[in-house]
């Protein structure tokens, strides 16, 4: 028999697993256990992409070169995303960051939208925030799926659209590169031309 103002077991459970999102509609509430749905997707993205390819465009048995986002190196990774924007005739907002999620680098090409300047700067962050690409959180922030209203969480930071991708070297992530002022296809090319550069070392 429960005491007095007890609860059993199993019901604080559910209140300890019920979390109010801050910034969130009044009355949204999501059953989840962050740590452990991060770690399963985790775990599946490195074993499904290898150690570092979640996202990004390379090919099996290509080792990226592990080193430190520096500002030479950022702006190497900047450099390329910024010809890839030229290529497509779209103005982009790109941003670099470290392993600490500090910004390293910044470029607003001539006529990219202001607007877009603090999207890139949340596809960056969130990035490296998840250590996943952004396109690939979109899919599980879908209604129904694991991660839907994470994007209430870390409130103006997270950003769900492609274009955000983890910087990989030697099997961890040292960094990001945020990407926006196209479509979405656009910001996700742009971004994965940077990448390439970085794993590239050129």
């Amino acid at each position: 028999m429960l005491g007095r103002g007890r609860q059993p077991s199993h019901a604080k459970d559910k209140k300890r697993q019920m979390t109010m999102v801050w910034g969130a509609p009044a009355g949204f509430a999501v059953d989840w256990d962050w740590q452990r749905r991060l770690a399963i997707m985790g775990e599946t993205a490195r074993s499904r992409w290898g150690t570092l390819r979640m996202g990004t465009c390379h090919e099996e048995g290509e080792d990226m070169a592990a080193q430190a986002v520096t500002l030479e190196v950022a702006e190497r990774i900047t450099a390329a995303a910024r010809k890839k924007a030229a290529e497509l005739s779209v103005a982009m907002n790109i941003a670099v960051v470290d392993a600490g999620s500090n910004l390293v680098s910044f470029a607003r090409m001539d006529g990219a939208w202001l607007g877009s300047i603090d999207i890139a700067l949340g596809k960056a962050y969130t990035a490296r925030a998840f250590d996943m690409p952004t396109k690939d959180l979109a899919e599980k922030a879908q209604p129904e799926q694991p991660l839907f209203g994470i994007e209430a969480t870390n409130p103006g930071r997270i950003v769900i659209f492609p274009g955000g991708i983890p910087l990989w070297g030697d099997g961890a992530v040292v960094g990001a590169v945020g990407v926006s002022g196209g479509m979405v296809d656009q910001d996700q090319a742009v971004a994965e031309a940077g990448v390439r550069a970085f794993s590239s070392g050129s």
